[in-house]
């Protein structure tokens, strides 16, 4: 009886470690460790000064992110800027910086898709060549043979034209996305529009190098996954 006293004591000690914020709390693997702290201590963002800038979404949404030494920072209102590869989060009227080097995936939680977005770091995969992957992948579609989005932003300098009075006056910020193949945590090849490129030896032995199959849009990217782990 005396060990059992011992161990419901020693679970509410545990319990009470876990600190809960207004807006979210924080989850450890490791209760012994001062998990207040973790949040308290990312970078205060300073929005008084003007920094180049590009979310996935504008708007903020609760969402989880799993820090690379185990701890979960669960339900806060979080935005992902891809532009410099960090997770924001709100906090009290502040915004924090979760920056990459110390997260190693979060999950956005989308209300209107009833769905969750995950996005891994792509220190989480192994690739067949040195490509400098630095920021996060989104998961499309999990399966033996998954689909992944890397999406990255380039400058786009000025093109404006005077005489036709066309194009952009200033420097602008866009969005490219590529699709990547993924299995067992390994890049296997980027699927472009193209399938022919690809290499069969890739694939299960019943892959058809020479079935016609469209994959310039998403949709059609994700079926062709879906044929691969259907062979």
């Amino acid at each position: 009886m005396a060990s059992t006293k011992s161990l419901i004591i020693t679970f509410i000690l545990l319990f009470q470690v876990a600190k809960v914020y207004c807006q979210g709390e924080l989850v450890v693997i490791d209760p012994s460790v001062n998990p207040g702290m973790i949040v308290d201590e990312f970078k205060t963002k300073d929005i008084t000064k003007i920094a180049d800038e590009y979310f996935f979404d504008d708007s903020w949404k609760n969402g989880n992110i799993y820090l690379k030494s185990g701890e979960v920072i669960k339900n806060y209102p979080i935005k992902y800027d891809i532009f410099n590869h960090q997770v924001e989060l709100m906090v009290n009227d502040k915004i924090k910086i979760c920056p990459l080097h110390l997260t190693s995936r979060f999950f956005i939680f989308d209300m209107d898709l009833k769905d969750s977005l995950l996005f891994e770091n792509a220190d989480n995969f192994d690739f067949t060549d040195d490509a400098p992957f630095v920021g996060f992948f989104e998961l499309i579609l999990k399966d033996t043979y998954s689909l992944y989005t890397y999406h990255r932003i380039i400058k786009r300098q000025p093109n404006y034209t005077g005489a036709l009075d066309m194009g952009d006056k200033k420097e602008k910020l866009v969005q490219v996305d590529s699709y990547y193949i993924i299995k067992d945590r390994r890049v296997l090849c980027e699927l472009t529009s193209n399938v022919k490129k690809l290499d069969p030896l890739l694939f299960p032995d019943a892959y058809d190098s020479n079935k016609k199959i469209k994959a310039k849009s998403e949709t059609q990217k994700i079926s062709f996954v879906k044929y691969l782990n259907n062979l």
